[in-house]
């Protein structure tokens, strides 16, 4: 490997980070691993984003080095790494920490720019880059903000598991209609939009009563956002719940229901609708159902949250709204 890669991929004075509208470089504040949803709800049952071997066209395939993928960068026409982006904070992974130059992926449009950050030194013959310093892809001032160069994607590998509990947010992104990363125009997330995978992953978290996750998913202001994404989700579960309950029977007793609500929800994050339908209609009737979806929201997010749901209900039975 030649002694400067990376040239031509640099920011090299404070000229190119001074005023940021110029198009050279972009400030940017964390880094997200993107995953198709099967995949996050998979992330949340183990409790983390483990370490992979790296298996495409890179130098670092014929290495046993592990790696969690991460980027910085946001999609205008959609993901291709899937709809749902855990949010990992710089504090915890690259402040103080080993940076490596990995390679630059031409064949990407843009070009991709690889680095490796790891805890320790690296046995792997890789070149020390240093953000400190000009004259490298990244760039960190004094007052620690980063800046990236403007125009090249980045792909950020680090050598260590994330924990659940270290990511600051789970966001959603919509799917690329026709790219797809990992399963190519095999995949059936194609297209799909970023409110589908926040309410099929809000019912899976709700299934669980997962109240870590769930904290993950308020914006900062879960309190005063009255209209935000979490209501938005367990609006539309709400919605599908009354489509889906039987008609008027005698209800399950209250523990059985709660159950059975729970299991609905985990079917239908899964896309086992047949399940989940069978599971709502064993309940016995829409008013049970959705008392039951109240309760377990309320474990999972808080009373704010399942109050508004009521609220909701109360206004779509009036206007007889989702039939």
């Amino acid at each position: 490997m030649s002694k400067n890669p990376w040239k031509g991929y640099t920011i090299d004075s404070p000229d190119d980070i001074d005023d940021t509208s110029t198009g050279i470089t972009t400030r940017f504040g964390c880094l997200y691993h993107t995953s198709h949803l099967s995949d996050a709800l998979r992330i949340v049952e183990d409790r983390k984003i483990s370490a992979n071997l790296v298996r495409d066209k890179s130098l670092l395939n014929e290495t046993r080095l592990c790696v969690v993928w991460t980027s910085p960068n946001t999609w205008y026409h959609g993901s291709m790494y899937g709809n749902v982006g855990f949010k990992v904070d710089f504090d915890e992974f690259l402040l103080g920490k080993y940076m490596y130059w990995v390679e630059i992926m031409k064949a990407y449009n843009p070009d991709a720019i690889r680095l490796v950050v790891s805890e320790s030194k690296l046995s792997v013959d890789l070149p020390r880059i240093h953000p400190r310093k000009f004259g490298y892809p990244l760039y960190c001032d004094e007052d620690e903000q980063w800046f990236r160069l403007d125009k090249y994607n980045y792909e950020i590998m680090l050598t260590q598991d994330v924990r659940i509990a270290t990511c600051s947010r789970i966001e959603f992104f919509d799917h690329h209609q026709s790219l797809c990363n990992k399963y190519s125009s095999r995949c059936s997330d194609l297209g799909m939009e970023d409110s589908t995978a926040r309410e099929k992953f809000v019912a899976f978290t709700v299934s669980r009563i997962d109240k870590i996750v769930a904290m993950k998913l308020f914006p900062e202001n879960k309190e005063r956002d009255r209209q935000g994404p979490v209501t938005y989700s367990c609006n539309a579960l709400l919605r599908w719940i009354c489509k889906t309950s039987a008609e008027e029977k005698e209800a399950r007793d209250r523990d059985t229901s709660y159950h059975l609500i729970r299991s609905a929800l985990y079917y239908y994050s899964v896309d086992e609708d047949k399940i989940a339908t069978a599971c709502i209609r064993a309940i016995g009737n829409e008013k049970r159902a959705v008392r039951s979806l109240l309760a377990v929201v309320k474990k999972t997010f808080g009373e704010h949250i399942s109050e508004r749901l009521k609220e909701y209900y109360k206004r779509i039975k009036d206007k007889d709204f989702y039939r």
